[in-house]
C-alpha cells in the first residue's frame, strides 16, 4: 500500500490513524526522505504541515520532526529559502524547541541543520544579528 506522506501523517485513509503512531511516522519518513537526493513531489506537501505549530505539541513527535527537517535541508534548502521556509524553520527552533527544557537540545540540532545546510550563509543574514570586525552588517 503506498500513501501520500501527508495522509500517514493526517490520517485519511491511514492505517497509523492513531495518534500514538505518528512519532514514529515521522521517523521513517524522514528516513526514506533520506534515500533520495531531491525532494520528491509527495514529500512537498508534507513541509507546510511540518512548519505549523500544530505538529509540534505532541513531545513525542519533537525527535523524529526534527530529524524529517534536518532531511528537507539537506535537500532542499535553496528552495526553502526562496519560499521563506527557512524563517518558519528558525521559528519553530526559536519559540518550541529552544525555550523548552526537554526540547533544547532538539532546537540546537534543527538549527546546527539550517546553519550547515543553507548556502550562501549571506541568506541567514536576515534572521542572525551578523557581526563582522566588530561592526554589524546591518548598520
Amino acid at each position: 500500500m503506498r500513501l501520500p506522506p501527508l495522509q500517514l501523517v493526517s490520517g485519511e485513509c491511514s492505517p497509523f490513524a492513531s495518534t500514538e503512531y505518528v512519532p514514529y511516522v515521522f521517523q521513517v519518513l524522514a528516513q526514506m526522505l533520506n534515500l533520495h537526493t531531491t525532494v520528491p513531489d509527495q514529500y512537498r506537501s508534507l513541509l507546510p504541515f511540518l512548519l505549523t505549530p500544530a505538529g509540534w505539541q505532541q513531545k513525542g513527535s519533537v525527535p523524529g520532526l526534527v530529524k524529517l527537517l534536518r532531511a528537507f535541508l539537506a535537500r532542499d534548502a535553496g528552495q526553502m529559502v526562496v519560499a521563506g521556509q527557512v524563517a518558519s524553520v528558525l521559528a519553530v527552533a526559536q519559540q518550541r524547541l529552544i525555550p523548552s527544557k526537554v526540547n533544547d537540545s532538539w532546537g540546537f540540532e534543527l538549527l546546527h541543520g539550517v546553519v550547515a545546510t543553507v548556502k550562501p550563509w549571506v541568506s541567514l543574514f536576515l534572521y542572525f544579528g551578523i557581526w563582522v570586525d566588530g561592526e554589524s552588517v546591518f548598520d
